[in-house]
């Protein structure tokens, strides 16, 4: 077939003519979602690797906290409660599935504020969004809440918020620059009957209760 065959060749269009510019507005529209499109799905994605590297660290904290013989039976498993989102929650619990602390399976599983409120078989771990102390969280967790658990129970409770761990929680993910860091308050942790290793507190910043 010859190169010059007309049904091979483009098809060409003034610049003047309707198809170029119902070309050019589709192409403005398509430019314009993708503006409108793009921060989110990067931060969607920075949200995911966020929580990605946060469910890393929670893995570690199992690895290497003690807890109480009394509170956890050889081979249990080391049960860590989320209080969160439900795609916070869903992408720690994946992050997580099938992991081993030590000789004992990680258990993820959600939590409500009624379970908080009412101290029963609490897990071994407690992680707190963010979120869980703003106002418009239905229903929202209290400061005073989080401090009496950790005062009356052997759980580790780990938060993200600012001050978590000097406002009696036991460790708080802080960010460094570019870097993810987490502080530690072992005073808090001891009175709980919890066991830090060397290894996990020497990566932390440790702090201090805050006067009140």
């Amino acid at each position: 077939m010859s190169p010059n065959h007309p049904q091979l060749q483009p098809q060409r269009c003034s610049p003047r003519s309707g198809l170029h510019r119902r070309r050019l507005a589709l192409l403005g529209v398509v430019l314009a979602t993708l503006a409108v499109l793009s921060p989110a799905r990067g931060f969607a994605a920075a949200n995911a690797v966020e929580y990605q590297v946060k469910a890393g660290f929670l893995f570690n904290f199992a690895k290497f906290v003690e807890w109480p013989a009394s509170t956890l039976a050889p081979g249990a498993p080391v049960r860590l409660g989320v209080f969160a989102p439900d795609d916070v929650f869903q992408l720690i619990a994946k992050s997580l599935a099938g992991k081993v602390a030590g000789d004992r399976p990680l258990a993820v599983e959600r939590l409500t504020v009624s379970q908080l409120e009412k101290g029963d078989a609490l897990p071994n771990i407690i992680f707190i969004h963010q979120d869980a102390f703003r106002a418009s969280a239905d229903p929202a967790l209290t400061p005073q809440l989080v401090a009496a658990l950790a005062e009356k129970h052997p759980v580790l409770i780990v938060g993200e918020s600012a001050g978590f761990a000097t406002s009696g929680g036991m460790i708080g993910f802080v960010q460094r620059g570019e870097n993810l860091r987490f502080q530690v308050n072992l005073a808090s942790a001891q009175r709980a009957g919890l066991k830090l290793s060397a290894r996990l507190s020497g990566l932390a910043e440790i702090v201090a209760a805050a006067q009140p």
